[in-house]
């Protein structure tokens, strides 16, 4: 007889823009247990012996000190404790990262790349001394459905599909991006490798200028944009990379044709 294994999947932060969108992939196929940041004590006090973990718990870039470092850090060290305490075990934790990580050596020193690199160094120093495995995605931008609207490519989708007029920092930060709906395709095959650390390559990477100027191309149209004179913080970080030799899955969206395409779609 044929016995089919669902692998038992706790993802933190579950409530969240990429947690939701992934607890809803992930379940069609595995056991899925969701935990929000509201219910973390009631929950996770009643887990016990789980394969996967996927830590999509963090703070927004702009936080404060103190909320960084709760969020990035203390909160999630915390919850791995607890699951790999005496009587308790779990099979690996895959830490969600920010290519914002790879900027710290060009300069970014802000609390929520900080904290988010020394919690990864912190879950591979736990990983050795309570025997679960430490993996990583390094994530791009994401973008994508029910994003917060005052993101940039939300920003973007409402000037492409409603004509709407927005003013834009003077546009040279350099972007990675990648779809949320492809973010989730990518976990979601990670898992099922026996890969340690993976990043998830961005469809298209250019300065945020280059992309309107490319959307305009794809639309024929000009944009309701207008750029202004300041220039964002990111403008002083240069590209950073992505190791092309990890994991390959098809995307939905591949470049920035099917991404309007996708726009006006929906």
């Amino acid at each position: 007889m044929y016995i089919c294994y669902m692998i038992k999947i706790v993802i933190l932060g579950s409530s969240g823009f990429i947690g939701r969108a992934l607890t809803d992939a992930l379940s069609k196929a595995n056991l899925v247990i969701p935990v929000t940041r509201e219910k973390l004590s009631s929950t996770l006090s009643q887990l016990k012996n789980i394969d996967v973990v996927v830590n999509c718990l963090g703070s927004a870039a702009s936080a404060s000190v103190s909320d960084a470092y709760n969020s990035n850090f203390r909160t999630p060290e915390n919850i791995l404790k607890d699951l790999t305490s005496i009587g308790r075990e779990i099979g690996c934790w895959i830490q969600l990262r920010s290519y914002y990580e790879l900027q710290i050596p060009l300069g970014r020193s802000d609390s929520y790349s900080s904290s988010k690199l020394l919690f990864w160094q912190r879950v591979k120093e736990l990983s050795v001394e309570r025997s679960f495995v430490a993996r990583s995605v390094l994530l791009p931008h994401i973008f994508g459905k029910q994003e917060e609207s005052d993101r940039l490519l939300s920003i973007l989708r409402r000037a492409v599909v409603q004509s709407k007029f927005f003013e834009l920092s003077e546009g040279s930060q350099l972007l990675p991006i990648l779809e949320l709906e492809d973010t989730c395709t990518g976990i979601e095959k990670f898992i099922s490798t026996d890969i340690t650390n993976v990043d998830l390559n961005p469809f298209w990477y250019g300065s945020v200028r280059e992309l309107v100027y490319e959307i305009e191309s794809a639309t024929r149209k000009s944009l309701l944009v207008r750029f202004g004179l300041e220039k964002s913080i990111d403008a002083k970080f240069g590209p950073v990379t992505f190791d092309q030799s990890g994991l390959v899955f098809d995307k939905r969206i591949n470049d920035i044709h099917e991404l309007v395409k996708a726009w006006r779609a929906h």
